[in-house]
């Protein structure tokens, strides 16, 4: 999973998230421009697919059940 969607480079971490981080609807881009930076930023990811991958990963790996739930 890590090689199909590209993070091979990415870091483990021992907390997928940071303790009592609210994900707001507030920070997502709401004008054209940051809409645009975030296309950049994020280039051809698909976003559902990766959460989906990760809710398939929740059966074989508890510990990141809480936060694939939140980002779901």
């Amino acid at each position: 999973m890590v090689a199909y969607f590209g993070m091979e480079g990415s870091s483990p971490v021992s907390t997928p998230l940071t303790v009592k981080h609210n994900l707001l609807l507030s920070q997502s881009p709401n004008m054209e421009a940051e809409k645009q930076v975030y296309q950049d930023y994020a280039g051809d990811t698909h976003y559902l697919s990766l959460v989906g991958s990760l809710l398939f990963a929740t059966q074989t790996h508890p510990n990141i059940q809480f936060v694939v739930g939140l980002i779901a």
